[in-house]
This record gives C-alpha cells, structure tokens and sequence, in this order.
C-alpha cells in the first residue's frame, strides 16, 4: 500500500517493522559489510535504501500513524550496524584496520597496487569510494531520524492506566501462547550470521498485536505487518 493510502485510513494504524522492506535490510548489511572496498556497493541500493528511509519518515508524520517502542528497537540494531559499517569502511580507507580486518586490508592493498598502474582507473575507483561513503553516511544519518520518530509515536505511551494494565495482560498471554505453541516466527531477519541476539528479547510482534486489541475497543485499527 502507497504512504498516500495508508495516511487516509481511518482509525489508528500500526506499523510494524515491515516499514523497513527494501532496505537496510539484513541482507544488505551483511552484503556492505562483506566486500572488500566500498567502492564495489552498489550506488543504486544506497539509493534505494535512503528513499525508503525518508518515506517511511513519512508515514510518522501523519497523526494516525503509530508503532511501539520495540519497533524502533528493532530498527536501532540496524542502525548500529550500519553505523559499524560505515567505520569500518572509513578506516579501510583511510589505511587502518584492526585484527578482523587485517586479511581485507592486505586485500585492499593488493587492489589499489594494481589500480595505481593506471591512474585514471584509480581515480574512478576513489571517486566511486568516496560517493558511496557519502551515501552510506547519509544512510545512517536518516535512519538515525526514523529511529528516533518512531519512538515518538508509541502508542502505548498514551494508554491511561487501564489501558497499560490490559496492555500487560495481553502481552503476557501472547507471550506465553507463542512460546508454548511455537506460533510467532520471525521473517524479518532471515540471516544467522548477522541477526543481533537480543532481538527475541523484544516480543515486538505480541505487543503490537496486543496494543491492537486495545486501540479496538475505541476505533478501527489497521495493522501492517508481515510477520506469520
């Protein structure tokens, strides 16, 4: 669905962590993290990635549109990753390199050696570096703002006490039933290697559909998410 429709739903919408389909998703951050020189990323995905950003900004602006707080913690280990991504490129570039990175640093070397042999397909090569260190600081530079709206717009921080107290309950028996019968599964984040060992801590999935069930008792509720 367009940012356009889903600013014209009536009652509440929830978003979950879907809003992050296309970008940065897991698999691109394993990929930016796994090549060799920046300047083998690719421009259009950085792209990509930061158009997604700035819409999903969008979304937060409009006054139906809320998530919860576990969502934004989700999309905070994104953000640290890339923010880990980023400086580990920037110092492969700028020549240092600590232990893990040492045999991509030797690696670099022998590229930019070669490079050197023809000078104008070195310049290409840092010019190329340079864009996509820029794209990928703007990157997590605007998933740094959605972060930070989408902790804005929790909803659970306008719940009355009543509400809170519902809130609780509900979660606690989502909780309790997804683990007993194996029934929340995670599809966001397909990559073992890369996914962040707290992210089962978050239960995002029960509390939102929790927060759901009590904005129900007010109005329409429309909840966006692609988990199963």
């Amino acid at each position: 669905m367009e940012t356009e429709e889903i600013s014209k739903l009536s009652g509440f919408t929830l978003l979950d962590t879907c809003i992050l389909h296309g970008l940065p998703n897991f698999n691109l951050l394993e990929y930016l993290y796994d090549i060799i020189d920046v300047s083998e990323a690719s421009s259009e995905d950085l792209y990509s990635s930061i158009n997604t950003i700035r819409r999903s900004q969008l979304l937060f602006s409009y006054p139906n549109v809320f998530s919860i707080k576990e969502v934004s913690d989700e999309l905070n280990v994104g953000l640290k990753k890339l923010n880990e991504i980023l400086k580990f490129h920037k110092d492969l570039d700028e020549g240092k390199y600590c232990f893990r990175s040492k045999s991509k640093f030797s690696r670099i070397l022998l590229i930019r050696n070669e490079l050197s042999k023809c000078p104008e397909e070195l310049l290409e090569h840092n010019l190329t570096a340079y864009h996509n260190l820029g794209l990928l600081a703007t990157l997590c530079k605007d998933t740094s703002k959605l972060v930070k709206k989408v902790k804005e717009r929790d909803i659970t921080l306008s719940f009355s006490k009543p509400k809170k107290e519902l809130y609780q309950k509900l979660t606690d028996c989502l909780c309790y039933l997804s683990e007993k019968y194996n029934l929340c599964k995670d599809l966001s984040f397909k990559n073992e290697n890369i996914k962040h060992r707290h992210l089962c801590d978050f239960n995002t999935d029960q509390k939102i559909l929790s927060a759901a069930v009590v904005l129900a008792e007010e109005q329409d509720v429309n909840l966006f998410s692609d988990d199963h």
